[in-house]
């Protein structure tokens, strides 16, 4: 029952750093929403990639019931980070314009797998 305990105080606390992380993406995204300029965005990217690889460590402790949620956020996530790379290397300033459009074929947002994650 220990190891059981353990396993269950491990999901908790990776669940308390996505939720803070989050909340980080979602704060810096907002900020972003108010200023489309690239060092709003890399606020939303460094989030992000804070994200990511909270996600990398959940999906190995996670319930089966989550995993494709889980995976479907990851695969969101890495197809926006290359976006984002694919993109910045058109920038010249901290204060530059930063306005992209979703690849055709990318994953959107996964709202729904995101409330989840929150609660």
């Amino acid at each position: 029952m220990e190891k059981q305990q353990q396993l269950i105080l491990k999901e908790t606390m990776i669940k308390e750093r996505l939720k803070k992380a989050i909340y980080r993406s979602e704060e810096a995204y907002q900020a972003y929403q108010q200023e489309k300029i690239y060092f709003q965005a890399l606020r939303v990217y460094k989030a992000n990639i804070v994200i990511y690889e909270i996600l990398e460590s959940y999906i190995l402790e996670c319930d089966e019931s989550e995993k494709e949620g889980i995976c479907i956020y990851l695969f969101h996530l890495e197809d926006w980070m290359n976006q984002f790379k694919d993109h910045e290397q058109n920038i010249n300033s901290y204060t530059s314009h930063f306005v992209f459009e979703r690849w055709e074929g990318a994953v959107s947002f996964p709202r729904k797998v995101v409330q989840k994650l929150k609660r």
